[in-house]
Formats: structure tokens, C-alpha cells, sequence
């Protein structure tokens, strides 16, 4: 992800024991003495059971939350490979990481909760999700232009062209990452959220919506009829990527409203339809594809043609 501009988040837990790692090694010397009449103390007082426990003994009583200061420094160097922490001279650990032990230790234990050989390529994972979402038709990637194959290394090379917020955006509709009601698992399960009729609320189905195609085609003109084009997977430019975010931010902002109203919800109603075109109209008009702002009467004259035209001929005859 970080090849692709996305910032790089530290991992939490292995910041956590290398701050007390070099805590144990640098800052606070001679804390292996506090761990003898607190073993002392836990004998005398504690069940046996805790405090003679074969491989972690309990030096605390059971109503506490958290183990003793101390405890956590000494675990915290039991995290180190052997060998990297020698033995302590006048109250101070002899140790090899340098002047700077705890960026050294997170690299270390990063680099060995996340093998490198052991994760799966990003490609590999886009492949097999946008699969997923189109089964049961076929999406073929490759090179092969004239076949139609979609080249996901030119897809992803577009990533540079916009900001890092539609990068996630664009990115979490390929990896299947909408907060839908399936893929959380919510205990009410609902419809599409824009009304189609026995469709599920997932992404599958909303890559192909046609309401959420018409919403966005009056926002955006040049929006592609084709799927894989609109969300930006295929014949990828700068402009389907926005696209792309647009719907994502339709599609969350609907949702947030409708999370407000309760589970007995009728989900074809039109103000949803409405309130989708308009978040997608917002999103547009930020990044720079749509000029006008949004109206609630020009949207529903866009999806109703037929009226408009019976209203201009009845004109015409008088």
C-alpha cells in the first residue's frame, strides 16, 4: 500500500513493547531488584496456583487490572530475540542496538510479526476481490488490450493523478470495504438502500445498481455504462477514479442518514434515490467533475423523461 501513496501506519502493539523495551534497557536501570521481595510478597500472600504457575506467575492479586509496572518491562524484553540483550553491569543492560534501541526493536518486531515471504501480494488480493464481486461473469486480467483484459499495473499507475482520500476510497470499492449491512453482518439485514427490488445491500450488487448509474450519470456526464469502467478498474483515468469516490461517498452518506431513522425502514423511497444523487453531487463538485450544484427538481425531471415530454406536446397542440 505504501507503493501506492498511502500513508504507512505504525503498528500499535509493537510500539507499545518497544517503548517498554527500551524503557527496561535505558531509561529505568536496576528494576530486576523489584522483582524479588514482590515474588517474596506473592508467596506469602496469593494462591499458590498464581503464584507458582509454571509458565507465567501471577505476582498481582486477582482484582487487579494490570500487572505491576516491573512485570511489563520484564515481558517487554522476553518480546527480544535471545542473545540481543547481555547480562547488566553496574545497573545498566549491555546491549547492541546502538544509541537509538527502540526504533531498532519496532523495526525488529514489525519485521517479524509481518514476514514479508508470508503476506499476499496486493494484486493477487484485487484479482481474486473484483472476481468475487462480478461472479458469475467473467473478469480476465492481463495485457492483452485487444481481448479486453483489464491491466491492473496501469490501473494502479493512475493512483498518482488524485489524492490519497480517493486512493482509499477507489481502493476499499475494489477490495469489497463498504460498510454494508452483508458484510458487517448487522443484525437487520436490508435491501439496496436506493430500492431495487429483492437486491441485496452489498457491494456486488452495487457496482451494477442501476439507480445508483442514473444518480451518478446526472451528476457526471461522462459516466461509463460499464461497470468495470465506472468504478475505475478498467480503461482506468483520473477521471473514473473520482468517479469511483463519489459513489463511495453517495453510498456512506446515504447510509449514515439511514442508520438515523430505525430498522422498519421502506427502502424503495424515493428521497433515498435523492439524498444519494446529492452526496455524489457534493463529492463532484469538490473534485472538480460536475459545475452545478444539486436540484431535487432537475433530478427527478432527469428520471422522468416521459413526463417532461407529454408536458412539452400537450404544449405544442395548444
Amino acid at each position: 500500500m505504501r507503493g501506492l501513496g498511502f500513508p504507512s501506519p505504525r503498528c500499535a502493539i509493537s510500539a507499545c513493547l518497544a517503548a517498554q523495551a527500551r524503557t527496561a534497557i535505558k531509561s529505568i536501570t536496576g528494576w530486576d531488584a523489584w522483582l524479588a521481595p514482590l515474588r517474596d510478597a506473592a508467596l506469602h500472600h496469593l494462591p499458590a496456583a498464581s503464584a507458582l504457575h509454571p509458565k507465567k506467575p501471577r505476582l498481582s492479586p486477582p482484582c487487579w487490572d494490570s500487572p505491576f509496572f516491573v512485570e511489563n518491562l520484564a515481558s517487554a524484553l522476553d518480546n527480544l530475540p535471545a542473545g540481543l540483550i547481555g547480562t547488566q553491569v553496574q545497573g545498566i543492560y549491555q546491549h547492541t542496538l546502538g544509541a537509538s534501541p527502540q526504533k531498532k526493536i519496532y523495526n525488529m518486531l514489525v519485521n517479524s510479526r509481518y514476514d514479508p515471504d508470508n503476506v499476499v501480494p496486493l494484486h493477487s488480493i484485487i484479482v481474486r476481490r473484483i472476481r468475487d464481486l462480478f461472479h458469475p461473469f467473467e473478469v480476465q486480467f492481463g495485457t492483452n488490450h485487444l481481448l479486453n483484459h483489464i491491466d491492473l499495473n496501469d490501473s494502479l499507475r493512475c493512483f498518482s493523478e488524485v489524492g490519497v482520500a480517493c486512493r482509499a476510497k477507489v481502493m476499499k470499492t475494489w477490495l469489497n470495504g463498504w460498510i454494508t449491512t452483508d458484510r458487517m453482518s448487522e443484525p437487520v439485514q436490508r435491501s439496496c438502500l436506493l430500492g431495487c427490488e429483492n437486491q441485496p445491500d452489498k457491494v456486488a450488487h452495487y457496482v451494477m445498481c442501476p439507480r445508483i448509474f442514473a444518480a451518478t450519470v446526472y451528476n457526471i456526464p461522462a459516466t461509463s455504462a460499464n461497470p468495470l469502467e465506472m468504478i475505475g478498474i478498467q480503461h482506468t483515468t483520473k477521471e473514473s477514479l473520482l468517479t469511483c469516490a463519489c459513489i463511495f461517498s453517495g453510498y456512506h452518506g446515504l447510509k449514515a442518514h439511514i442508520r438515523t431513522l430505525g430498522p422498519d425502514v421502506d427502502m424503495d423511497y424515493p428521497a433515498n434515490w435523492c439524498l444519494f444523487a446529492q452526496h455524489v453531487n457534493a463529492e463532484a463538485v469538490e473534485c472538480g467533475l460536475c459545475n452545478s450544484l444539486f436540484s431535487p427538481s432537475r433530478f427527478n425531471s432527469f428520471l422522468t423523461p416521459s413526463a417532461d415530454s407529454s408536458a412539452d406536446a400537450s404544449l405544442n397542440q395548444s
